[in-house]
């Protein structure tokens, strides 16, 4: 797998996990509206003995979620601003093809038909696209000003 592919791929990477953590959080905030009888408004409880300790826990565990997404979001904002700026180097076909694939998250055969072509020419044009885009990394890795090393998601 190319170094562009590796970029690319991580956005779609990043999406899955962001959306993990906001329905985890949605699943923890019910859970803390059922047991302490009122949703969560963001606001720290106070523990005046009326707080069951699974609400207190839940809120803990929401606000962790909270401060994990943020982290996640900024990240992935960063990320794919690098790669936005990345792709500006492509011919326009080849731009929009990535960014329905890699940014917008959608099929190949959706992509092939948004654009009007074949999937074996999409194909063709992502290996084109992907080309540049990694002679485009080496050179900024060549010159220093390479961008930040990929997520590690293990």
């Amino acid at each position: 797998m190319s170094e562009a592919e590796k970029w690319l791929l991580q956005i779609r990477r990043l999406d899955v996990m962001i959306d993990a953590k906001l329905a985890e959080k949605k699943r923890l905030r019910e859970m803390a509206a059922d047991v302490g009888g009122k949703p969560y408004d963001g606001m720290p409880f106070t523990n005046t003995g009326q707080v069951s300790d699974r609400v207190s826990d839940a809120v803990i565990k929401i606000i962790s979620c909270e401060e994990e997404i943020d982290r996640l979001i900024e990240m992935y904002q960063k990320q794919k601003e690098e790669i936005l700026l990345m792709m500006d180097i492509l011919p326009e076909r080849e731009y929009q093809i990535m960014h329905l694939y890699y940014i917008m998250g959608e099929t190949w055969e959706s992509v092939a038909e948004m654009v009007g072509r074949s999937e074996v020419q999409v194909w063709r044009l992502k290996k084109s696209a992907l080309r540049r885009l990694d002679a485009a990394i080496g050179a900024k890795k060549e010159d220093g000003s390479g961008m930040e090393k990929t997520v590690d998601f293990t």
